[in-house]
């Protein structure tokens, strides 16, 4: 292959060339042919068939033009074969998506916690967040869940399951976590079994348990805070028959949706509490959401 040096080297001594002063047949005044300075452009069509003629046969042109012909062929066929990777892994792959601002992610973060191939990996991430089965602040233990940006493969009931957590970057929030199952199986209803199975271990790891939810200044949700263990009834102490008329009304209110949605009033309910610090307002209301199952959401 020419060096640019030598290409150079004879495009300038064309261009000498043709900057040579032509000499006209036609005689002058004087009897001797007029010399005619040339502009050093070409003066007819052969000339720039010329120049096109010498840039071909360039050897160095050629085996640019091969290597930039090669190399197309090499990234479409890239593209063919990952396209079609894509069609032949979506046709024997289940996939399901879980999104961190969804209840069903931490579903799913506790269910891999508990899978012996999670326990077996080499590279995890230890993890004490909500999603895991320790919340009381004075609970040292932890939990292993798959690492960011790692594979993991584990089996469920004779199913090769490939477990991915991804980062996807959003327009005005921050990145936001997403889970990825890919299962090899034809059976839709593989994936319903396994979210449903986590769900009902996530309820059992909070059968006693209150949720502390607090919102998020960055975008329009919710951040799980902490979780507290549920407060007995009979270890606050109150004014006689305080927490019992609080308790029983709210009890009846959730039990009346359908009153409140067949006359169109808006379902909600609200208490003012009031009393000096530590006069039990935070107790009660720590104690009612456990004996109702609910969680607790702070503005």
């Amino acid at each position: 292959m020419g060096s640019l040096e030598d290409i150079v080297g004879q495009l300038i001594e064309l261009a000498s060339s043709n900057s040579a002063i032509n000499i006209t047949s036609a005689p002058n005044n004087n009897g001797t042919a007029a010399r005619q300075p040339s502009t050093g452009f070409p003066s007819s069509f052969s000339d720039i068939s010329s120049i096109a003629t010498f840039l071909l046969s360039l050897g160095a042109l050629r085996n640019w033009g091969l290597l930039l012909l090669l190399g197309s062929l090499l990234e479409s066929t890239r593209q063919g074969l990952s396209s079609l990777w894509k069609v032949i892994a979506d046709s024997f792959f289940l996939t399901a998506r879980f999104h961190e601002d969804d209840s069903s992610f931490d579903w799913m973060m506790l269910w891999l916690s508990k899978q012996p191939s999670i326990h077996k990996a080499r590279d995890v991430e230890i993890s004490t967040r909500s999603h895991s089965s320790s919340y009381d602040d004075d609970d040292k233990k932890h939990v292993r869940i798959p690492s960011m940006s790692e594979t993991y493969t584990l089996w469920y009931r004779r199913r090769w399951i490939r477990v991915t957590r991804e980062l996807k970057e959003g327009n005005w929030r921050n990145p936001e976590e997403i889970l990825v199952l890919k299962i090899f199986t034809w059976n839709q209803s593989i994936i319903d079994d396994i979210v449903l199975e986590a769900k009902k271990l996530y309820n059992t790891e909070r059968e006693d348990k209150v949720e502390i939810y607090v919102s998020n200044s960055n975008c329009c949700d919710w951040r799980s805070s902490c979780t507290l263990a549920k407060r007995p009834p009979q270890s606050i102490i109150l004014e006689p028959g305080v927490q019992d008329l609080v308790l029983g009304d709210a009890r009846d209110f959730m039990n009346s949706k359908s009153w409140y949605a067949e006359r169109g009033i808006p379902f909600r309910r609200g208490y003012l509490l009031y009393g000096a610090p530590g006069a039990g307002k935070t107790s009660l209301i720590h104690s009612i959401a456990g004996e109702l199952n609910l969680d607790v959401y702070i503005l």
